[in-house]
């Protein structure tokens, strides 16, 4: 097909007669191809094409989310570029979105990059989803630092292969005893501790008020 020929040639000429980045032309071949199915109807395809294309579309949206991501977590000097006060702020401008969807976005973008590597190659291959990686990535920052990184690495290869067979809603309640899964020795001293440290934070916020009846 054509588009199957273009998608080969990621580094082709532009109609200027230069060479586009293979990220930009990887973002030209997408819309292009979305572009020439736009008037196609789904209703006629018989319903085992519709599944398998239902999934084909799935996995490429999570690796094309995946992707913008990556984008977004090199993409600081466009907010300075533009006076933005975040990459986040200066999205939501230009596609007329929410700013607390890009905001989120840009904050899954930063913990991908600056802290969960295994994460971020299984959401850009689509072996996590979004949904997936936002519960991950929680779980994974609420243990303490330090625990010190091997534990850490350990705890987001675990929670990475769960996702596999596990959805968003049943990875959130396993990231809570992920510990008692990669390091059983301690889970039960660090589950006392942030125990004690919730109950010293409720006494901290806890006041005694006495007013008068009349």
């Amino acid at each position: 097909t054509r588009v199957s020929v273009v998608t080969s040639n990621v580094s082709a000429m532009t109609t200027t007669g230069t060479r586009e980045h293979p990220l930009a032309y990887c973002a030209t071949v997408i819309t292009g191809a979305l572009a020439e199915v736009t008037d196609l109807d789904p209703a006629w395809l018989p319903v085992d094409a519709k599944a398998d294309l239902l999934l084909r579309l799935t996995h490429a949206q999570e690796r094309l989310a995946a992707l913008k991501l990556r984008v977004m977590a090199a993409s600081a000097d466009v907010a300075d570029d533009h006076g933005a006060r975040s990459v986040a702020s200066w999205l939501a401008v230009q596609t007329r979105d929410e700013t607390a969807t890009c905001a989120a976005e840009e904050k899954l973008a930063r913990a991908l990059d600056r802290r969960y590597a295994a994460l971020a190659a299984a959401m850009a291959t689509g072996g996590v989803n979004r949904n997936q990686a936002i519960v991950i990535t929680r779980a994974l920052d609420d243990l303490p630092r330090r625990l010190g990184a091997e534990i850490l690495g350990a705890a987001e290869a675990e929670l990475v292969r769960l996702a596999a067979v596990h959805n968003p809603r049943e990875l959130r309640i396993l990231g809570r005893r992920i510990l008692e899964v990669v390091a059983p020795e301690i889970a039960e001293d660090e589950e006392r501790r942030r125990l004690d440290d919730e109950e010293r934070h409720a006494r901290a916020k806890t006041r005694l008020v006495f007013k008068p009846l009349a």
